[in-house]
């Protein structure tokens, strides 16, 4: 998945109905494996994805280019996927991987769906252990610093930002 060029998301902004659907269609592994990574369910996770570029199309002239468009784009998914969990009632899961060791390049998509993955179960299984791990003591800490944790470590926030949705 390849950040989209400037050009086309400027194309998408100025409301050209092909670089929309460009946009989209360049983006929909990327939010479908953020959705799925979230609900583990593929019903839920299709939805989301539809929601999400709904949310696209009416928020993309908020994108000011501060940020990549994929951390933009990853961020208006999660938050998306957090207003449902939360409406369903349910915890938000904490998404691990190079964020939980604190790296200033994290890059979103190295937490999402990897088929990679699939093919090597004991590498799974590590992986599953210390996101387990990591979420257990994540839930040992007060709700305020567990919630700027991740929004420092996972969605790229700096302690100064305001956490508005996109």
């Amino acid at each position: 998945m390849a950040e989209p060029s400037a050009e086309l998301i400027r194309r998408a902004q100025a409301g050209d109905p092909q670089a929309l659907t460009e946009l989209i269609l360049s983006q929909q592994h990327y939010v479908y494996s953020i959705a799925m990574s979230i609900f583990r369910n593929p019903e839920d996770a299709a939805d989301l994805t539809q929601e999400a570029f709904i949310r696209l199309c009416r928020a993309i002239s908020l994108y000011t280019g501060e940020s990549r468009f994929t951390t933009w784009l990853y961020r208006l998914v999660v938050n998306l996927c957090r207003d449902e969990l939360r409406r369903r009632g349910r915890q938000v899961p904490i998404l691990t991987g190079e964020a939980a060791a604190g790296d200033d390049d994290f890059d979103p998509l190295s937490v999402v769906a990897d088929e990679s993955a699939w093919g090597n179960p004991a590498r799974m299984l590590d992986e599953e252990e210390q996101r387990s791990e990591i979420r257990q003591a994540l839930a040992l800490l007060d709700d305020h610093y567990r919630l700027a944790l991740t929004l420092y470590y996972f969605d790229e926030m700096k302690y100064t930002e305001d956490s508005r949705n996109p």
